[in-house]
């Protein structure tokens, strides 16, 4: 069975998704401070790469993985079935993450909102695993930016 940080695959989420949710927003915290203000579009993609594969980890649940639990490189952000469930039932949990290629259905102000304030498109809240981020909005928009490059 692979051992990965907080969770073993197919034996349940050991850690509290709040804490998760924590972490995240202290990485986002950190990251503030690493990254200069960025000027050019090119510039504004790469830094919401960098934020969405090494800040955020949005590959983690929402890339699928080959068999020996490696990220399918080819199908990065493309959706997959989520491998992990919480230590108790919780009927709002996702059962897969979304294809968040082109960030289909979101436009810019949404998506800013969606990243920056943890709100939907539909005024609703995220389900499950998904943390509700608190990025600034230049960061919101870079990552905006990021996934409206990628093909869906």
């Amino acid at each position: 069975m692979l051992t990965i940080a907080a969770f073993r695959l197919g034996e349940g989420l050991r850690m509290d998704p709040l804490k998760v949710s924590q972490i995240a927003l202290l990485g986002f915290s950190a990251l503030a401070f690493a990254l200069p203000n960025c000027a050019s579009a090119d510039d504004q993609v790469e830094r919401g790469k960098y934020i969405v594969e090494n800040v955020a980890k949005c590959t983690e649940c929402h890339s699928p993985r080959v068999q020996n639990e490696e990220l399918e490189k080819g199908l990065l952000l493309g959706g997959a079935k989520l491998e992990f469930k919480p230590i108790t039932p919780n009927a709002s949990w996702a059962e897969s993450a979304p294809n968040i290629r082109g960030i289909k259905g979101y436009n810019e102000k949404a998506a800013v909102t969606l990243f920056s304030r943890g709100i939907a498109k539909n005024y609703g809240e995220l389900a499950p695993p998904m943390p509700s981020y608190k990025m600034t909005e230049d960061d919101a928009d870079a990552v905006y930016k990021y996934l409206k490059s990628l093909e869906p």
